[in-house]
C-alpha cells in the first residue's frame, strides 16, 4: 500500500503527485506487489487519476483520507456560508432595517 504524500516526501518532492520520480516509484511498488501475488493499493490524491493508477496495476484504490474528506467538507461549508452571508448583506443594503 502506497501513501503518495509520504512517499513523495521521502523522495524530496513533497506533494508533487505528477512528478516522474514518484510515478516511477509507484510503478515499481505495483510491479513488486504483482510479482509477489499481492494486491497493490494506493491512497489516490485525486479521484480523476483512477485510470492512471488502475493502469499501473493498483486494485485497492481508496480516495481521500477521513481527514481529507472532513477538510473538503469544511471548506465547502465555509464557501456556502460566505456566499449566504454576502447575499444577506446585499439584501440589507437594498432594504435597510429589514
Amino acid at each position: 500500500f502506497v501513501g503518495p504524500l509520504d512517499l513523495s516526501h521521502s523522495l524530496g518532492i513533497t506533494a508533487q503527485f505528477d512528478h516522474p520520480k514518484l510515478l516511477e516509484a509507484c510503478r515499481k511498488v505495483a510491479r513488486a506487489a504483482e510479482s509477489a501475488g499481492k494486491t497493490a493499493g494506493i491512497l489516490m490524491p485525486r479521484a480523476e487519476d483512477f485510470a492512471m493508477w488502475f493502469g499501473m496495476g493498483y486494485r485497492f484504490l481508496p480516495c481521500y483520507s477521513d481527514g481529507g474528506m472532513l477538510n473538503t467538507a469544511a471548506r465547502n461549508l465555509y464557501k456556502t456560508l460566505q456566499t449566504a452571508k454576502e447575499k444577506a448583506l446585499a439584501l440589507t443594503e437594498v432594504h435597510p432595517g429589514s
